[in-house]
């Protein structure tokens, strides 16, 4: 960056060193128009501005190749001596006889390229940030297209390897490895599918509840490029030209649309040799009217819609939750069952026992070990703890054995009364 700043700065102060002459001829050079009515100042002016302009600043260096060439090309032209230069050296040396030289045509000079370079890094499959196989293939092509040797292509593609990659340690340890050779490689550590498998997952496509239209479409254009490229690419199984790839594109996008007014509207640019971006500019059209549409036409039947789509899809989430829990062994299961009705016999149990004492507690008039101490008499008052009568007929002469009541004829003693 400091040396592409220092080089910009050389030739704008080199420019102002120049006659009218000089300038016109770098602005030939520079296939600059217009430059016979010009001025000396407006020479400079129209060069400055060719140098600031996105053509040469957004260059892939920078613009630093045609900085260079115009830096040749004022170098060349100021060592030259003028067509009168010959004058000027006859006043002081005599027997000087050399004729002014030739301008050097300007179309002999060669520009600047920069290094090849790969913008971004090569690395694992679970590593952030790395490079896509298809971005990669296409600096490579670019790169291939720019003129720049297949040796440097190579090498550059050897350099944007994660250093500790294995990758990068087996292409550097086979020298000999052509362009063809590496991306067969690379798209073996990209672990890139085949052309007839992409074949089936397009066919099979269809849009997802989480995907919007546009979402569903790029992502049927990628497959669509990725067959393309895979059959141009690899050597191995069946090939598929573009139109049949387009062809399988645009049946894959008819038939997997959820909407099927999005459908009908982009329905003629489904058909024939249509541009990609026309067929997105109408689709974002048609998705944009279809909500506004849905907007004003439904209203609350949309909002109560999305809520029954959000339970069913809880639903079969629970669903699947409980299909992955393991299921139980024939063990566990009748341990179970004979701990329930374990259960249950205790419960019944209980209830027997409950049903029987309050049975008891009805039966104070009977012998028994619930039955009160004391005759009738004295358990009203309270005192059957201490009672002396009988306790059948509240005699205080006999006991209640020797109660005449219960048809014993046999007096009682008197001390039977205790």
């Amino acid at each position: 960056m400091e040396a592409l700043e220092a080089l910009n700065i050389k030739v704008r102060g080199s420019l102002y060193g120049l006659k009218k002459e000089r300038l016109l001829e770098v602005g030939k050079f520079l296939k600059l128009k217009d430059l016979e009515d010009k001025s000396h100042l407006g020479l400079i002016t129209t060069i400055i501005s060719h140098i600031d302009s996105d053509e040469v600043t957004k260059a892939e260096d920078g613009g630093l190749g045609v900085l260079g060439a115009i830096e040749d090309l004022i170098t060349l032209v100021t060592d030259e001596p003028g067509p009168n230069s010959n004058t000027a050296t006859s006043t002081t040396t005599t027997t000087s006889t050399t004729a002014p030289k030739e301008t050097t045509p300007l179309t002999g000079l060669k520009v600047i390229k920069n290094e090849f370079k790969i913008s971004g890094q090569i690395g694992e499959a679970n590593q952030k940030n790395r490079l896509a196989y298809s971005s990669l293939i296409h600096q490579i092509d670019s790169g291939i297209s720019k003129k720049y040797p297949e040796k440097e292509v190579v090498e550059a593609i050897i350099k944007a390897i994660s250093p500790g990659v294995r990758l990068r340690s087996y292409l550097e340890s086979c020298p000999s490895l052509s362009l063809a050779q590496v991306k067969r490689v690379l798209r073996s550590h990209y672990q890139e599918q085949a052309a007839t498998e992409l074949y089936h997952e397009l066919t099979a496509a269809r849009q997802e509840k989480s995907e919007t239209p546009q979402e569903f479409v790029m992502r049927a254009l990628d497959l669509r490029q990725k067959i393309i490229v895979a059959s141009t690419t690899d050597d191995s199984g069946i090939k598929y030209d573009p139109a049949t790839a387009r062809d399988l594109f645009q049946m894959a996008v008819k038939t997997g649309l959820q909407n099927d007014n999005i459908r009908a509207e982009i329905k003629d640019c489904l058909a024939g040799d249509v541009p990609d971006e026309v067929l997105l500019d109408r689709l974002n059209i048609a998705t944009n009217t279809e909500s506004k549409r849905q907007q004003k036409h439904l209203g609350k039947a949309a909002k109560i819609h999305v809520v029954r789509a959000a339970e069913e899809e809880e639903t079969e989430h629970a669903t699947a939750r409980k299909l992955k829990e393991p299921k139980p062994s024939k063990e566990i299961e009748a341990l179970t069952e004979g701990l329930t009705a374990l259960k249950a016999d205790l419960a019944f149990i209980r209830e027997e026992l409950h049903k029987t004492r309050e049975s008891k507690r009805g039966m104070g008039d009977q012998r028994g070990p619930y039955r009160e101490r004391g005759c009738q008499e004295c358990r009203d008052k309270g005192n059957g703890s201490s009672c002396s009568h009988c306790f059948r007929c509240g005699s205080n002469e006999h006991y209640a054995r020797g109660c005449r009541k219960q048809g014993n004829d046999r007096r009682s003693r008197l001390a039977d009364r205790q």
